[in-house]
């Protein structure tokens, strides 16, 4: 493959190719989604027949997306996301075809509207009348003492919150799997297993087609200012890193060319924690702009029903554009349950960094590890097995997504990418360890958290070169990060 991007070539992607790779975007490329959902949406109470249709369709994910992730480029970018897009895809179509029980593990959080029936109280001004009193009245005076008839309903709608299993209905089923496949982790945490059900509002307040309009506008408005607020923030992250020569990676100018000496402790840590902040901004970015789509989405599925009566299409496409985030909603049904920790490195991978592919890793870990618990062996063992599958599959993501790069002078990227990640649960061990030290030493647990910090920040500056060298080596930093003219160009503006 050539070092020069196919986005600077005048010939295009087919330059660079050898006659073997494929523009992305081809039919193989997305026939993935078909392939998954339609099995999905046979019942597995049709016969066991469906259980092996399901598998069969796994098998056919994989190998389609084996076969993107070996010859399909794309002429923009440095072709990163189609690497992860494409492993975490097999992953994620495994949770639902093989490694869970869909129909039954399953639930997402839908709005229902329910009638519920109106208590009747006497008006507190009526005044007791006895029926001797009332023939000996005129008529003209009786007429007041009669009880006019209540024109009040003797029903209301009641809008409820409740997780849905999977519908019986094929059209609300292909929603509600729609939403599981494409939302990752469920727009607003909006589905998971049974057992880690989150608390929700039981009652909402009933709302008029108007009022239901104002959260989705304000969430419109907040997703697509917070969307070019995190673009402009990863424009100017950019600007400062691209003026050390090691961000530029192959595409370096004359002028920004990297010395051949090694890098200092300062620059190292430096480099780590610019590179950190691109990535945190960039998948902030991707998930704002995932939740102004799903907005979009929710208006246009709205827009439908109003002309077309109701039918099963919105359902909680983004439950908590106007539900979720209601002002009098509890704060825990906003969030997913986040793992208590001890340590500062098991709280930076499970509750600080980005939990885009843990729902996927966690599943694909424990299904993996199936045989393991059946047998007598130690629990804690298991753990550590599992911990070691959990980060060692997210390396292979990683992984594929700097094969699909443009490796300067061709070939395949080295594996410390998913040596960096393997290696993690080590850290989180060693971390452990350490503190049990301290502590039965009798130091103060004000010290441990001095510690704790400090021992923290080394292992990650000192093994994140793993990754980020690679990312930087293939022009990640210069290629995926798209200036104001391109964005003008994606959306038709200019030439």
């Amino acid at each position: 493959m050539s070092t020069l991007h196919p986005a600077f070539h005048p010939q295009g992607i087919d330059a660079c190719s050898a006659g073997e790779m494929v523009a992305f975007g081809y039919m193989q490329d997305f026939a993935v989604i078909p392939i998954v959902i339609i099995p999905l949406l046979i019942s597995r109470r049709q016969g066991r027949w469906v259980l092996y249709m399901r598998r069969l369709a796994f098998l056919c994910v994989c190998f389609l997306t084996t076969q993107t992730i070996r010859y399909s480029r794309c002429s923009l970018g440095s072709n990163l996301v189609i690497g992860i897009w494409s492993a975490y895809l097999a992953i994620w179509s495994g949770v639902f075809l093989v490694f869970r029980d869909f129909e039954e593990c399953f639930m997402r959080v839908e709005e229902h509207v329910v009638m519920e029936d109106i208590q009747q109280s006497p008006c507190k001004d009526q005044t007791y009348t006895s029926s001797a009193a009332i023939q000996h009245e005129e008529p003209s005076t009786r007429k007041r003492h009669q009880q006019p008839t209540s024109t009040a309903p003797a029903s209301q709608k009641v809008h409820l919150l409740r997780w849905q299993k999977y519908p019986d209905t094929l059209l609300h089923r292909f929603f509600w799997v729609l939403d599981m496949l494409l939302s990752l982790k469920g727009a607003g945490w909006n589905w998971g297993p049974s057992s880690q059900s989150l608390s929700l509002p039981r009652l909402l307040p009933s709302r008029t087609l108007d009022d239901r309009k104002n959260p989705l506008r304000a969430l419109m408005l907040t997703s697509s200012l917070k969307s070019l607020a995190l673009y402009l923030q990863m424009l100017l992250l950019q600007a400062i890193a691209l003026r050390d020569p090691y961000f530029w990676g192959p595409y370096a100018p004359p002028s920004h060319q990297p010395a051949l000496v090694p890098q200092s402790a300062f620059q190292r840590a430096t480099r780590a924690c610019l590179s950190a902040a691109m990535i945190w901004t960039s998948m902030a970015l991707i998930a704002s702009s995932l939740a102004l789509a799903h907005t979009l989405i929710t208006a246009c599925i709205r827009s439908f029903r109003n002309k077309t009566g109701t039918v099963a299409l919105e359902s909680a496409w983004l439950s908590h554009a106007d539900t979720l985030l209601l002002p009098d909603t509890d704060t825990e049904a906003r969030s997913p349950p986040t793992p208590q920790t001890t340590a500062t490195l098991e709280w930076f991978w499970g509750s600080f960094w980005h939990q885009t592919y843990r729902q996927g890793l966690v599943e694909a870990s424990r299904w993996l590890l199936t045989p393991l618990a059946k047998t007598h062996i130690d629990r804690r063992f298991r753990t550590t097995v599992f911990r070691f599958l959990v980060f060692s599959l997210s390396g292979a993501i990683h992984w594929c997504g700097l094969y699909t790069g443009l490796v300067p002078g061709g070939g395949s990227p080295s594996w410390r990418p998913v040596l960096f990640f393997a290696v993690q649960p080590v850290g989180m061990f060693a971390v452990g360890w350490l503190r049990g030290l301290l502590l039965s030493s009798g130091r103060s647990e004000r010290l441990w958290r001095v510690v704790d910090l400090g021992v923290t920040f080394a292992w990650l500056v000192g093994t994140a070169p793993w990754l980020l060298d690679e990312l930087a080596w293939t022009g990640t930093w210069v290629l995926d990060v798209p200036g104001l003219g391109d964005v003008g160009r994606m959306v038709g503006l200019g030439g």
